[in-house]
């Protein structure tokens, strides 16, 4: 935890001010012994697995599916010398490779999160 000390006033957590050196043993933090971590052996918590991995499947079946409609889109207007719906293949085909790197980051971005949390 960073403390700042400025005009003999120290800012603890929540921007807390107080007076000299006292800062309380809640806005310290490690004084409790409390210590929180994730329970994989929570009621629920395989089934809520399946249910996320099964989200995730469909996420990405969706996206493969906007990648195909999308670039077909895009090439043939494109032959077509039609432009504008040329774009909108393009917009298509570059949302769902996008929504399949998000899909697929996802649960590293969460676990780093987790991680930068645990951290404080």
């Amino acid at each position: 935890m960073r403390v700042r000390r400025r005009l003999g006033l120290t800012v603890g957590v929540a921007g807390l001010l107080v007076a000299g050196d006292e800062v309380p043993a809640w806005a310290r933090g490690g004084g409790t012994g409390l210590n929180v971590s994730p329970n994989h052996g929570a009621p629920g918590a395989r089934q809520m697995g399946i249910l996320v991995g099964d989200l995730l499947f469909y996420a990405l079946l969706g996206c493969v599916a906007g990648v195909i409609v999308g670039g077909a889109t895009w090439a043939l207007a494109s032959h077509a010398g039609n432009y504008q719906h040329a774009a909108s293949g393009k917009l298509g085909f570059l949302a769902g490779l996008g929504g399949a790197v998000v899909a697929g980051a996802a649960v590293a971005i969460v676990n780093y999160g987790f991680g930068l949390g645990r951290q404080f």
